[in-house]
């Protein structure tokens, strides 16, 4: 896997334009491939890109698969990279300097192919020539003639797009920007007027084209999601064209004129209890540990419940947080088979546990294999599925693990667990499990540490919602279904994952899956200094609770696709 993270770290990275179907591009495939092995000793990073519009992933995979070409392909949808770059063609080489990420040199890899004619060996191999004196710190050569490949079409041009902030910037603000940033929230500013917008007008721009905003993280080809908060291409290419168009003003602020509202203190309505946390004090600088409060709930039956809001007062301080019901926990085989257990968790259900039975369990991570509510940062709460509830037992406790960061100003926090009470007895249960992996060692200044954890469904079941949960060495999560008749479907991938965003990515269509469907989840972790948020990359790294641990943790929301009875 190729990170960005890996390329500050390269001597060189050589950027080449890629389209699927270019004879030019084919017939140099060959050459290339062997140049990026060689160069790899050099520490030099060889990237294709293909920023033409035409071409799907899978036809990008098929014919580089087809070619032997194992370099990564980077596919530019939205062609703001490509026309930032000035690329015009195909087969063109970039090399760039990743100190400081400037061009040294861009043009042909070399003479051998033309348009309609081919040598058998390339007089002039100007790459290979611009390469060496870059790494060398010379001079590169001026005598490459021009780039020779297929022209690329980009679908609106920046120069022929001409961006108004009033009707095509600011709805997109709007839709997806303004619920984090505006006064009160937790974006580190206020998207108040287009004044204010254009002056961050470049950040935007970075931001945006290393989709770092909007914090989705999964990938867009794979599954789609009803809590989708990415831009689509068009909208990338709208920003970016603003941006570099420079940021003009027009007639009319919509932000202006219509200011973000802060969500309702509750937007789901008056819960009806409310379970008010003791206050947490924030110091101003510092990594912290996670915080842990259990507080009764005071049921006197069982209830069952419609939606939940887990939620702070000061959306700055809380990094995220969990509400589990103690006793709720999936236990391993060997204790759950075990009959005295069994008859013990039925009459503590949600209440805290007999000290001979809490001693066999005190091992186990909390949280580990459910959860009863959550929050994190820029998703606002929504009730249950349709036709689905949570049963919370009379006499519950519930355990709340907070997770919060500083930001240079110490602070206080409220938070509050909102209840929303059904008004009936739901037809399935909404339940939480998960695809785990205990067994971690993470060697120290490795880049690439792997690992699984499955969980297989025994019941026909029905798939609402997944959330991958790892800390700051987490690289990568994957959720395939494996199917009882041996085929498979990745149900969500993110390959960057990010600890400061937990996302829930809710299914816009609820996936009904067999009994016997293996959910498997495949993660990748990242124990080196390249990556920018590891503690301490010479430490070995093994399952834990704390942040400066590592949890491995791939939580699958569901219900039973029978009808209770």
């Amino acid at each position: 896997m190729q990170r960005s993270a890996d390329l500050p770290k390269a001597a060189a990275v050589v950027l080449v334009v890629y389209q699927v179907g270019c004879p030019i591009v084919r017939a140099s495939a060959e050459e290339l491939q062997r140049f990026a092995l060689a160069v790899a000793a050099q520490n030099v990073r060889v990237l294709l890109i293909d920023a033409s519009t035409q071409d799907s992933r899978a036809a990008i995979a098929e014919e580089a698969a087809s070619l032997g070409l194992t370099q990564p392909i980077l596919c530019d949808e939205s062609q703001v990279v490509a026309e930032s770059l000035g690329v015009t063609r195909t087969a063109e080489a970039i090399i760039i300097r990743p100190k400081d990420w400037s061009i040294s040199w861009r043009g042909p890899i070399d003479d051998r192919i033309g348009y309609g004619a081919q040598k058998a060996v390339a007089s002039h191999k100007w790459l290979n020539e611009a390469l060496t004196a870059t790494l060398a710190g010379q001079t590169v050569p001026a005598d490459a003639g021009p780039v020779k490949g297929c022209l690329i079409t980009f679908t609106k041009p920046r120069a022929a797009d001409h961006v108004d902030f009033a009707t095509d910037v600011a709805p997109i603000l709007a839709g997806h920007c303004r619920d984090c940033h505006q006064v009160g929230g937790i974006g580190p500013w206020s998207m108040t007027n287009e004044k204010k917008v254009a002056g961050w007008a470049s950040m935007i721009r970075e931001v945006v084209r290393t989709r770092a905003m909007p914090p989705w993280g999964a990938d867009r080809a794979i599954g789609q999601f009803a809590n989708d908060c990415s831009l689509s291409p068009a909208e990338t290419r709208t920003l970016v064209h603003w941006v570099e168009s420079g940021a003009a003003g027009s007639p009319g602020d919509p932000l202006a004129d219509k200011p973000a509202k802060l969500p309702a203190e509750w937007p789901l309505g008056q819960p009806d209890l409310i379970i008010a946390l003791p206050e947490q004090r924030v110091p101003a600088t510092g990594v912290l540990p996670y915080r842990n409060v259990d507080l009764p709930v005071g049921l006197t039956k069982d209830t069952w419940i419609r939606a939940v809001d887990l939620r702070p007062s000061n959306r700055k301080l809380m990094h995220h947080s969990f509400a589990f019901v103690v006793g709720d926990e999936e236990l391993p085989d060997d204790i759950a088979a075990d009959p005295r257990v069994q008859k013990l968790l039925e009459r503590f259900k949600g209440q805290p546990l007999p000290p001979e039975l809490q001693a066999r369990l005190e091992k186990r991570p909390r949280g580990l294999t459910t959860f009863f509510a959550s929050y994190v940062p820029g998703m606002e709460p929504s009730p249950f599925p349709k036709g689905t509830g949570k049963l919370l037992p009379k006499n519950a406790t519930l355990s709340f693990q907070m997770h919060y960061t500083t930001n240079g100003e110490a602070g206080v926090d409220h938070p509050r667990l909102g209840l929303y009470f059904a008004k009936t007895a739901p037809e399935h249960e909404l339940k939480v499990t998960s695809a785990f992996q205990l067994r971690l060692d993470i060697p120290p200044q490795v880049r690439t540490y792997p690992t699984q954890g499955i969980r297989t469904f025994i019941k026909d079941e029905v798939i609402y919602a997944l959330s991958p949960h790892m800390h700051y060495r987490g690289s990568a999560m994957r959720f395939t279904a494996d199917f009882p008749d041996g085929h498979s479907e990745v149900l969500l991938s993110v390959p960057q994952y990010d600890l400061n965003w937990q996302r829930s990515y809710q299914l816009a269509t609820p996936r009904a899956v067999p009994a016997g469907t293996k959910i498997r989840c495949s993660g990748v972790f990242d124990n080196s200094a390249t990556n920018e948020s590891n503690p301490d990359p010479t430490k070995r790294v093994h399952f834990g609770e704390q942040s400066w641990d590592e949890m491995f943790i791939g939580y699958i929301v569901y219900a039973d696709a029978a009808v209770r009875r």
